[in-house]
């Protein structure tokens, strides 16, 4: 998937940018709302009984993706 011609390490600013071609209002709060919800995986992880292990691996591969969104 990309975003705005850039596909991989996409950044809040690729976001914002491609953000500005639509009219998508605060586009920077609704991002920062995203990056609290991924921050809470473990706790949706342990609510549905995933295996400590898988849920360690898959909030590695969310905290990467999140930190490239953060301001």
């Amino acid at each position: 998937m990309g975003v705005g011609g850039v596909f991989s390490e996409i950044t809040r600013e690729d976001i914002l940018r491609t953000c500005a071609h639509y009219p998508i209002k605060n586009p920077s709060q609704i991002i920062d709302e995203i990056v609290t919800v991924a921050y809470s995986w473990p706790e949706f992880a342990k609510k549905a009984g995933l295996p400590s292990a898988r849920a360690d691996q898959i909030g590695k591969d969310i905290s990467a993706c999140v930190a490239l969104l953060k301001e």
